[in-house]
Protein backbone atom coordinates (compact mmCIF):
# COMPACT_ATOMS: atom_id res chain seq x y z
CA UNK A 1 0.00 0.00 0.00
CA UNK A 2 2.89 2.41 0.61
CA UNK A 3 4.40 1.56 -3.09
CA UNK A 4 1.65 3.94 -4.93
CA UNK A 5 1.92 6.59 -2.18
CA UNK A 6 5.78 6.55 -3.20
CA UNK A 7 5.17 6.92 -6.75
CA UNK A 8 2.36 9.52 -6.73
CA UNK A 9 4.54 11.59 -4.33
CA UNK A 10 8.07 10.51 -7.05
CA UNK A 11 5.12 12.07 -9.89
CA UNK A 12 4.29 15.00 -8.30
CA UNK A 13 7.69 16.18 -7.07
CA UNK A 14 8.06 15.44 -11.61
CA UNK A 15 5.71 17.89 -12.19
CA UNK A 16 6.09 20.38 -9.44
CA UNK A 17 10.17 20.52 -11.40
CA UNK A 18 8.39 20.46 -15.05
CA UNK A 19 5.91 23.92 -13.86
CA UNK A 20 9.07 25.76 -12.94
CA UNK A 21 10.72 25.23 -15.62
CA UNK A 22 7.64 26.64 -17.28
CA UNK A 23 6.53 29.09 -15.84
CA UNK A 24 4.75 30.94 -18.66
CA UNK A 25 3.00 27.67 -19.73
CA UNK A 26 2.30 26.78 -15.98
CA UNK A 27 0.50 30.14 -15.81
CA UNK A 28 -1.32 29.79 -18.82
CA UNK A 29 -2.76 26.36 -17.72
CA UNK A 30 -3.69 27.80 -14.21
CA UNK A 31 -5.71 30.68 -16.19
CA UNK A 32 -7.49 28.40 -18.28
CA UNK A 33 -8.32 26.13 -15.19
CA UNK A 34 -9.80 28.76 -13.41
CA UNK A 35 -11.48 30.68 -15.67
CA UNK A 36 -13.31 26.87 -17.22
CA UNK A 37 -14.36 26.48 -13.32
CA UNK A 38 -15.69 30.06 -13.10
CA UNK A 39 -17.64 30.18 -16.00
CA UNK A 40 -18.87 26.18 -15.53
CA UNK A 41 -20.07 27.49 -12.00
CA UNK A 42 -21.35 30.91 -13.28
CA UNK A 43 -23.58 29.26 -15.89
CA UNK A 44 -24.51 26.16 -13.69
CA UNK A 45 -26.32 28.99 -11.36
CA UNK A 46 -27.80 30.87 -14.10
CA UNK A 47 -29.24 26.96 -15.18
CA UNK A 48 -29.97 25.76 -11.85
CA UNK A 49 -31.91 28.94 -11.03
CA UNK A 50 -33.97 29.11 -13.97
CA UNK A 51 -34.66 25.77 -15.37
CA UNK A 52 -34.09 23.51 -12.03
CA UNK A 53 -35.91 25.26 -9.05
CA UNK A 54 -39.66 25.49 -8.67
CA UNK A 55 -41.38 28.86 -8.70
CA UNK A 56 -41.54 30.47 -5.44
CA UNK A 57 -45.07 29.89 -5.41
CA UNK A 58 -47.59 27.79 -3.62
CA UNK A 59 -49.13 25.54 -5.95
CA UNK A 60 -46.83 26.73 -9.42
CA UNK A 61 -48.75 24.08 -11.49
CA UNK A 62 -52.19 26.43 -11.19
CA UNK A 63 -50.14 29.45 -12.46
CA UNK A 64 -51.64 30.83 -15.75
CA UNK A 65 -50.41 33.22 -18.24
CA UNK A 66 -54.08 35.32 -20.20
CA UNK A 67 -53.30 36.75 -23.13
CA UNK A 68 -56.12 39.25 -25.14
CA UNK A 69 -55.65 38.99 -29.27
CA UNK A 70 -57.97 39.87 -32.45
CA UNK A 71 -58.27 39.28 -35.79
CA UNK A 72 -56.06 41.82 -36.30
CA UNK A 73 -53.31 41.60 -34.03
CA UNK A 74 -52.57 37.57 -33.73
CA UNK A 75 -49.48 38.06 -31.20
CA UNK A 76 -51.13 38.84 -27.97
CA UNK A 77 -48.54 41.61 -27.35
CA UNK A 78 -50.28 43.62 -24.24
CA UNK A 79 -53.25 44.24 -22.28
CA UNK A 80 -54.19 47.56 -21.29
CA UNK A 81 -54.72 48.26 -17.52
CA UNK A 82 -58.17 48.38 -17.41
CA UNK A 83 -59.11 45.25 -19.37
CA UNK A 84 -57.10 43.63 -16.08
CA UNK A 85 -59.02 45.62 -13.72
CA UNK A 86 -61.99 43.97 -15.26
CA UNK A 87 -60.67 40.54 -15.74
CA UNK A 88 -60.04 40.78 -12.01
CA UNK A 89 -63.66 41.89 -10.88
CA UNK A 90 -65.63 39.92 -12.71
CA UNK A 91 -63.55 36.49 -13.12
CA UNK A 92 -65.34 33.75 -10.71
CA UNK A 93 -62.56 30.82 -12.25
CA UNK A 94 -59.58 32.21 -10.62
CA UNK A 95 -58.19 33.29 -7.29
CA UNK A 96 -56.52 36.25 -8.10
CA UNK A 97 -55.41 37.89 -11.18
CA UNK A 98 -52.61 40.10 -11.64
CA UNK A 99 -50.57 41.80 -14.32
CA UNK A 100 -46.93 41.96 -15.49
CA UNK A 101 -44.26 43.87 -18.07
CA UNK A 102 -42.11 41.40 -19.69
CA UNK A 103 -40.36 44.09 -21.53
CA UNK A 104 -39.40 46.21 -18.94
CA UNK A 105 -41.66 49.72 -19.43
CA UNK A 106 -45.77 49.91 -19.34
CA UNK A 107 -47.68 51.46 -21.77
CA UNK A 108 -49.43 54.84 -20.99
CA UNK A 109 -52.93 53.20 -20.43
CA UNK A 110 -51.68 50.76 -18.23
CA UNK A 111 -49.81 53.15 -15.86
CA UNK A 112 -53.02 54.90 -15.51
CA UNK A 113 -54.97 51.76 -14.44
CA UNK A 114 -57.39 52.91 -11.70
CA UNK A 115 -56.84 50.07 -9.45
CA UNK A 116 -54.72 50.14 -6.76
CA UNK A 117 -53.96 46.12 -6.54
CA UNK A 118 -52.72 45.91 -10.37
CA UNK A 119 -49.65 44.77 -9.81
CA UNK A 120 -46.58 45.42 -12.02
CA UNK A 121 -43.63 43.18 -11.98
Amino acid sequence: MTRWIEIAAQDLRFAARALRKAPTGTAAAILTLALGVGLNTAIFSVVKSVLLNQLPYREPARIVALAQTSSTDTHGDGVEGRTVNEWRNRSQSFESISAYSDWGRCCAACASASSSSTRWA
